[in-house]
């Protein structure tokens, strides 16, 4: 039997409504969740109920071992993710001026959507990310006053596209932002958000207006990367010998739904007015770029060239840096019909957790206000 071990150390446990005003703890990095199937398939991958790190792959007749900061089954809703994965205390975070991602990916019809934003029965872990921040930011300080900003688009190709439209509700403000992509010129709303329900509600109708496509593994398939980031400008007011000094600085919560990956030969459409910038091929190789770019972070060696590799490393690379936490939900489908189960836990495993080095994120996170 081939095994993979990535020790770690033990962390501490997020504790429900735990509200701290600097985190000095090591936050979950690497999670895998598996996708719950059907009652007649069989699952080609097993997790151990006395050792969430463990994840177990059966291999024709050997079983690989791999493991992971944490591995979540088919039990797990995504509440429980958001709390497992320190959720509280990556907001917490945030609101003290700190870059804050997290990305699911996967596989296509892997649970990666699922997983951030939920379906009619179940709220997804963005829900969760955006009531915490506002439980947090309406907490009662006088010296630190917080202003909320939304901005949602997606990534088609090598293309950016807004989904913040039709703003129909009173008094809400909000300004644009550009990024020049291979010269051309493309714009998206940063709108400031007073309180929840506006925030999913503006949500909700972004998710509807993503770019989506059949596939061999899913009906409505994600075939953008979709990109959601809470701006939260803080303004903190202190008061030393009677001068008042007034310290503007923000945090970001970005969350990252990358498009699933899946061989151009399986994929079910494959009519001629198919858009050729959602075939596999195309968005396979921006993932790829993405994958370079997460492995120069891992290595400490990100220069500015990265980010011209793709649309998606540019608008991403000011938010994976070493002063960034970073945290990875790999979604898995284990149906025993996908063969390729095994050569994707294995490069994942070898890309993201073989000399994984995230640990340094966190360290200079907290070593002065002076990395904000």
């Amino acid at each position: 039997m081939e095994e993979y071990i990535f020790v770690k150390d033990t962390h501490h446990k997020l504790k429900t409504n735990e509200i701290i005003e600097k985190t000095e703890t090591k936050l979950e990095n690497v999670v895998v969740r598996i996708r719950k199937l059907d009652k007649n398939e069989k699952s080609t991958l097993h997790t151990d109920p006395n050792d969430r790190t463990a994840l177990y792959f059966d291999k024709d007749f050997e079983i690989e071992k791999y493991n992971f900061d944490i591995v979540f089954d088919e039990n797990d809703d995504n509440q429980t993710i958001f709390n497992k994965i320190g959720g509280q205390f990556i907001i917490n975070n945030v609101c003290n001026g700190f870059k804050e991602t997290i990305i699911t990916y996967g596989q296509t019809g892997s649970g990666k959507t699922y997983t951030l934003f939920g379906s009619n029965k179940e709220y997804g872990i963005i829900y969760y990310f955006v009531h915490y921040l506002y439980k947090l930011c309406n907490s009662k300080n006088k010296n630190k006053k917080k202003a909320i900003y939304l901005s949602i688009y997606e990534i088609l190709g090598d293309t950016l596209i807004d989904l913040i439209s039709n703003l129909n509700e009173k008094n809400i403000e909000f300004y644009t932002e550009e990024y020049y992509l291979k010269t051309i010129r493309y714009s998206y709303k940063v709108v400031n958000i007073q309180n929840y329900d506006i925030a999913k509600k503006i949500i909700d109708s972004a998710c509807l207006l993503r770019n989506v496509e059949a596939t061999s593994q899913n009906m409505r398939s994600s075939r953008s990367h979709a990109i959601i980031q809470f701006f939260v400008n803080i303004s903190d007011c202190t008061l030393h010998n009677g001068i008042e000094t007034i310290k503007d600085y923000y945090g970001v919560l970005t969350l990252v739904d990358l498009v699933g990956c899946e061989r151009e030969e399986f994929n079910t459409n494959k009519n001629e007015h198919r858009n050729d910038k959602t075939s596999s091929k195309f968005l396979n190789s921006s993932l790829t770029s993405l994958n370079k770019m997460l492995r120069k972070m891992q290595m400490g060696n990100l220069d500015e060239s990265d980010k011209r590799q793709s649309v998606l490393c540019k608008v991403l690379f000011n938010y994976i840096q070493k002063t960034c936490g970073v945290c990875l939900i790999f979604c898995f489908n284990p149906k025993i019909s996908q063969k390729s189960v095994g050569k994707i836990i294995t490069n994942f495993y070898e890309l993201f957790m073989q000399n994984f080095v995230y640990y340094i994120c966190y360290k200079l996170r907290y070593m002065n206000c002076t990395c904000k």
